[in-house]
């Protein structure tokens, strides 16, 4: 990776996410002790603001999440909310 690329900001951010990702206690909410549950939340806030921000559908997140806490992106298609079937 050349040095620009470790430079651009949105590069920074993207290798952040990824990071944080791989470093998150995903089991923080089954934990006796408040402040890890705390920073759990916290770091899970975090995650959340980021992957509004730069990954939409998932992919990354799901790339590296426990299968227990992959996600699917919303569905946007407003016809899913209905039952055109009938």
């Amino acid at each position: 990776m050349s040095d620009q690329h470790l430079n651009d900001p949105a590069m920074q951010t993207l290798n952040r996410y990824r990071t944080m990702l791989a470093e998150h206690d995903w089991e923080f909410e089954s934990s006796d002790d408040a402040r890890i549950w705390r920073l759990g939340r916290l770091a899970l806030e975090q995650l959340q603001f980021l992957q509004r921000e730069i990954d939409p559908d998932f992919k990354i997140w799901n790339a590296i999440a426990p299968a227990a806490h992959r996600r699917q992106p919303p569905n946007t298609d407003p016809r899913a909310h209905f039952n055109i079937d009938n």
